[in-house]
């Protein structure tokens, strides 16, 4: 029972992260049509920022899951999401490149 909560909430955070990616595009977009730039301009999506003076969807992403992350520290072990966060899946992996996990991939990173 408790091993397919755990894959729904893997799966939740993965939907998320598609919707993230998303925004991300329609951000570029937006910012882009602001300044009047057009993707042949080839100009770097931290440029446009600057000259903007705001700050990035991957920014507040980054903060929130510290935040998470910092939430998941103080729960008790006993927690469904503390155990989602340190699962280990048993048996024999895919072929190809291993899958990014959770711990593994940096705040500060995008994933």
């Amino acid at each position: 029972m408790t091993r397919d909560i755990i894959i729904i909430i893997i799966i939740i955070i993965i939907i998320i992260i598609i919707i993230i990616i998303i925004i991300e595009a329609a951000e570029m977009r937006s910012l882009r049509s602001v300044k009047g730039y057009t993707k042949l301009d080839k100009t770097r999506r931290e440029v446009k920022r600057k000259e903007l003076e705001i700050s990035g969807i991957q920014d507040v992403r980054s903060k929130h899951k510290q935040n998470w992350i910092n939430h998941l520290e103080r729960m008790d072990n006993t927690r469904l999401p503390k155990h989602a966060l340190n699962y280990k899946l048993r048996g024999r992996r895919d072929r190809g490149r291993p899958w990014k996990r959770w711990q593994r991939v940096d705040v500060g990173q995008s994933t």
